[in-house]
């Protein structure tokens, strides 16, 4: 019996490390942030056969939640690599990749929230 708790202690402390957690923690945080509340609450119409998303700016469908969560996410790890970059600052070819690389995530993701915002209005 305590050959399968000392299984379980080690299968736990090998995937619930403190990086595991947070990334589950801004995951879940990103797909909170998206509308997944607001879905839940007011369960939208279903949207069959006119696309993903509604045209009015006071209601969410679970497919917005989906692509504002993707997009969200795009954004997030743009901002992560440009705050990476600042670790490599003497290895100048990596620190521009990584700088470009990141500021075209940002600008994806903003560019992908305001064309989702302006298909709404």
């Amino acid at each position: 019996m305590s050959k399968i708790f000392d299984r379980l202690s080690r299968l736990l402390e090998k995937y619930l490390s403190l990086r595991n957690i947070v990334f589950l923690i801004v995951i879940w945080s990103i797909v909170i942030a998206s509308g997944l509340i607001y879905v839940i609450v007011y369960k939208p119409p279903p949207m069959i056969g006119s696309g993903f998303v509604i045209r009015d700016p006071n209601s969410q469908t679970v497919s917005e939640v989906i692509v504002v969560s993707f997009s969200y996410g795009v954004g997030l790890l743009g901002l992560w690599l440009i705050y990476t970059s600042t670790k490599y600052r003497y290895r100048h070819s990596y620190l521009s990749i990584l700088l470009v690389g990141g500021i075209v995530l940002a600008i994806l993701s903003i560019l992908m929230l305001s064309a989702i915002y302006n298909m709404k209005i």
